[in-house]
């Protein structure tokens, strides 16, 4: 389910805004946040940092789809923070003040998939 959360805010983040509305208003990415994550796989938290952190700077900006994406996906960024040094995102503050995420491990991969290549030489 987390993949599909992320592949959603990726939609989102590049939809006419008269979609994302659409979308926004029928609560569709406030109910797919909600589910459990259990224990969310390495790659997936990977790739939603790296997204979070694409859309950090242009939240501040109104209008912008990163505007309305990050608030609603502030609770999961705690959820894979929490036993972190990154304190919980509080619901008084904007997205232009919200953290980025700076933690190596979620940034980066640490066991990067070798192909079928990776012995010959």
């Amino acid at each position: 389910m987390f993949v599909n959360l992320v592949w959603l805010v990726k939609e989102l983040n590049s939809a006419n805004s008269q979609y994302l509305d659409e979308i926004l208003c029928r609560r569709t990415l406030c109910v797919a946040r909600n589910f459990l994550m259990g224990n969310v796989a390495s790659q997936y938290m990977h790739e939603f940092c790296i997204l979070w952190n694409q859309l950090h700077p242009v939240a501040g900006v109104s209008g912008l789809n990163a505007s309305l994406i990050l608030p609603n996906i502030r609770t999961v960024y705690d959820a894979l923070h929490r036993d972190t040094h990154t304190t919980p995102i509080t619901p008084d503050l904007t997205p232009a003040h919200y953290p980025r995420c700076d933690i190596d491990a979620h940034l980066h991969d640490t066991h990067p998939t070798q192909g079928p290549n990776a012995n010959s030489g």
